[in-house]
């Protein structure tokens, strides 16, 4: 297999698992912490508007909670965005590593086909008793490449 077969097939492996684990970990990572920071900041919220109502929270509080859920929330949203990014860059990379195996897998076949096109053979078993070409020399489909004869059925006629 040549290298670039066996990049791509490595590159299509890791776009069909997912991505890359480490971005994909991060990212997920990312989300959860927002999403975690925003839930903490929704039950602080949840608590200070019950504080407010019995009088042990100030309005002072409770915007400044809502500023920072508000912002907390925007993470998430921004976050979530780059998620949803990273799985269709995953899924363009899993679209590109299909074509670039089958490129791969298509030159690969091109390349043998050449190699056996190049495979010269006698259509008979023979010793060979002429070698008019020599190595390096252009030859053209159907040239004369060597002469060869049968030796074991050779007649010899003698005139007396």
């Amino acid at each position: 297999m040549s290298r670039a077969a066996w990049r791509a097939q490595e590159d299509l492996r890791a776009a069909r698992a997912g991505g890359r684990t480490d971005d994909a970990a991060r990212v997920d990572g990312d989300l959860a912490k927002a999403i975690g920071d925003r839930d903490g900041l929704q039950r602080h919220h949840d608590s200070l508007v019950r504080l407010l109502a019995e009088g042990a929270a100030t309005k002072d509080e409770l915007a400044a909670n809502e500023l920072a859920l508000s912002k907390a929330q925007a993470e998430v949203n921004r976050v979530t965005a780059v998620k949803k990014e990273f799985e269709r860059q995953v899924s363009l990379d899993t679209s590109r590593g299909d074509l670039a195996v089958q490129q791969a897998q298509s030159d690969v076949a091109v390349l043998e086909d050449k190699v056996r096109q190049g495979r010269i053979t006698a259509p008979t078993d023979g010793t060979l008793y002429a070698l008019p070409v020599k190595a390096g020399d252009y030859v053209k489909m159907g040239d004369l490449l060597a002469k060869m004869a049968d030796l074991h059925q050779v007649r010899v006629r003698g005139v007396h």
